[in-house]
């Protein structure tokens, strides 16, 4: 477990030719696809050399999303869903 903070560039993702990280958690998905073209890039292809998932969280907001894409991805998302 360790906590990075992401900005301009990104933390060293392999030590030799191992991959430091399993899942890559986004406390805000947001920042995520927000990325700069570069690193999102390194970071996409990272977790596909390295089997490594990424799991984002989307923060509350006020309108409810229903069937909102997700940009750039073939996914579709629900917000403000009551639970049973």
């Amino acid at each position: 477990y360790k906590v990075e903070v992401t900005g301009k560039s990104l933390p060293v993702l392999t030590n030799l030719d191992k991959g430091r990280y399993g899942v890559l958690v986004f406390e805000n998905i947001n920042k995520y696809l927000q990325m700069d073209k570069w690193n999102r890039e390194l970071l996409d292809k990272y977790c596909r050399e390295y089997s490594v998932g990424i799991v984002g969280f989307s923060p509350p907001g006020e309108e409810s999303l229903v069937g909102a894409q997700l940009k750039g991805f073939p996914l579709f998302i629900h917000t403000n869903l009551r639970l049973k």
